[in-house]
């Protein structure tokens, strides 16, 4: 007989440096968005070859909202199922590539 065991407090607690750190990445996922979006409009162009291919294909509006939304989800699945079990192991990694995303935010507004 399979047993519902509901998490204890603490173990919710434990989820919340990483929902954080998640919540912080989406965030500058979209950040990185609007600056790329407005970079396009002073007549910038885009540095990402996965971007820059799918734009050839699709516009670059299109590509840019697509890679950013897969981005999310993508990191979203990946919380939600390896993540869950081992919190302490994805705590760094996913911190390290959160404010490796900042650095490129705060370079594509300034």
């Amino acid at each position: 007989m399979n047993q519902i065991i509901a998490p204890t407090p603490a173990d919710k607690h434990q989820d919340l440096p990483v929902r954080a750190l998640f919540l912080l990445l989406a965030c500058l996922q979209l950040a990185d968005w609007d600056s790329t979006v407005r970079g396009i409009h002073m007549g910038r162009q885009e540095q990402n070859i996965v971007i820059s291919f799918l734009a050839s294909h699709v516009g670059i509006l299109a590509a840019v909202t697509f890679t950013k939304v897969a981005a999310i989800v993508l990191t979203w699945i990946y919380l939600r199922t390896a993540a869950a079990r081992h919190t302490k192991l994805v705590l760094v990694p996913l911190a390290i590539v959160t404010a490796i995303y900042a650095v490129i935010v705060i370079n594509n507004y300034f």
